[in-house]
């Protein structure tokens, strides 16, 4: 059950906070452009804004995450989970990368923003959202 809430919490999280004000694009900003799946969610229960290993969780088996950034700036996120007892999808109409690709600000097609931070790789991203507690989403590029 603690994963199960968990994952509502989290992907809901990351899916309703999507949004921010827009900024000039990175200039590395192709390393986060392509299709992304959700692999791993984890939230801080501890209180230590670090993501133990032991607060990671898995998603295999409980459902399915989609990031998608596109080069133009534009952009969708879903996720269902539990059979769609969770399934909400946004459409971005504008992201950024922003503060050397530490964090991305996202201005979601219905006018709501989010600025998250992140850490990018080729391969690996993950988004932290710094609310109380922090929880994170992990996506691994397809």
């Amino acid at each position: 059950m603690k994963l199960n809430n968990l994952l509502i919490v989290t992907c809901i999280s990351f899916a309703t906070a999507l949004s921010v004000a827009s900024c000039k694009k990175s200039s590395s900003g192709s390393k986060i452009v392509g299709t992304w799946n959700l692999t791993q969610v984890a939230q801080d229960v501890n209180g230590n804004s670090v993501m133990d290993a032991s607060e990671v969780q898995n998603v295999s088996g409980l459902g399915t995450g989609t990031l998608i950034f596109n080069s133009d700036g534009t952009g969708s996120e879903h996720v269902v989970f539990y059979g769609g007892l969770v399934d909400s999808s946004v459409t971005f109409k504008k992201w950024v990368l922003q503060n050397g690709d530490q964090d991305i600000v996202i201005t979601a097609s219905d006018g709501r923003t989010m600025l998250s931070h992140v850490t990018l790789t080729s391969t690996d991203l993950t988004v932290a959202d710094t609310s109380n507690p922090i929880t994170w989403t992990i996506w691994k590029k397809k």
